[in-house]
């Protein structure tokens, strides 16, 4: 997934020497990674669920396909660790504990029924965190350090950080808001010719965008860089395994969380199901959905608590309906 400009000959080589260690030891090769936080529900235009979807069901089910790729050359396969990051990350969105929760039970009854048990496990990102006492006070200094830096000089930020503003404005809670006031906020700035109450409601998101863009990215600094020698805390506790991305990367290798159809990750938005036998699935934001009713049909499966859509199908030759699944149908 990532450009290849992402791994250099060092990396490659770090990769290689880490692979060759669980080959001669005949053990899986473990990889991990950073990912299933919650929903992206506050913004009503993306979703509208607090639970898992088919969205996370694929995911799964691209972890396993990559494992069983592996074993046709070599039969131990691939052991995954997901470093589940919502509890982690949750009090910068104002997300509680129990949502948290509730989305990774789901999450984890999708990987039973997978029966991906001894190949997927999970571990918490904010423990990982909570072994370092200093963390946090780490954090509070870089954020503020942050904050200052774009109260003076916005521009002189990394990319990465103009990249995640983007995302957070879109992430903001702006569940009370009119049609009227969520259209003006899908712009990259408010239109001068915009109501003066728009403007002010525009103002207020981006201010809670950035305060949430330095929250997080203090976070991700700072995890890092407080291992030893300067490290990072996932590094240091999984030494010898291969940390990966499904975002890109410097230095990292990166995969494709569903497939190369889809820019969204699970949590960003609603699953579409494109096709049946050799289809994929792709995310998109709800409100593409609804403004195209005539594209797609909701597809709702009975066990699911929800009672919201599961996924999105994807409609061919124009036949349009609601359908009620099982798990094991798709």
């Amino acid at each position: 997934k990532g450009d290849a400009t992402n791994l250099d000959g060092v990396d490659v080589a770090r990769y290689k020497k880490l692979i060759e260690r669980f080959v001669k030891a005949g053990e899986p090769v473990q990889m991990v990674f950073i990912g299933f936080p919650f929903k992206s529900h506050h913004n009503p235009l993306k979703t509208n669920r607090q639970l898992p979807d088919l969205g996370e069901f694929y995911f799964l089910r691209r972890l396993l396909e990559i494992d069983a790729t592996v074993k046709q050359v070599y039969a131990p396969g691939i052991s995954w660790i997901i470093l589940s990051e919502g509890e982690a990350y949750r009090e910068i969105g104002h997300i509680s504990g129990q949502e948290v929760c509730e989305y990774l039970k789901g999450v984890r009854k999708f990987v039973s029924l997978l029966g991906a048990q001894d190949r997927i496990q999970f571990v918490s990102l904010a423990e990982l965190f909570r072994r370092y006492p200093e963390f946090e006070s780490r954090v509070g200094e870089t954020k503020e350090a942050l904050e200052k830096q774009f109260q003076n000089s916005p521009e002189s930020l990394s990319t990465d950080f103009q990249t995640m503003l983007w995302t957070m404005r879109h992430s903001a809670d702006t569940r009370t808001f009119t049609s009227e006031e969520l259209y003006y906020l899908t712009y990259d700035t408010c239109p001068e010719s915009a109501p003066e109450e728009i403007r002010s409601k525009w103002q207020q998101v981006y201010d809670e965008a950035v305060r949430m863009t330095c929250w997080y990215a203090s976070i991700n600094q700072v995890k890092n860089v407080i291992g030893k020698d300067g490290g990072s805390i996932i590094q240091e506790t999984y030494p010898h395994a291969c940390y990966v991305s499904i975002t890109p990367k410097p230095g990292r290798y990166a995969f494709h969380a569903l497939s190369s159809n889809s820019r969204f990750l699970p949590h960003h938005g609603v699953p579409i199901l494109v096709g049946k036998r050799n289809g994929y699935v792709r995310v998109a934001y709800l409100v593409d959905i609804l403004s195209k009713p005539h594209q797609y049909r909701a597809v709702y499966v009975a066990e699911d608590s929800e009672g919201k859509p599961f996924f999105y199908h994807q409609i061919e030759n124009n036949h349009k309906a609601q359908v009620t699944g099982a798990w094991g149908g798709y």
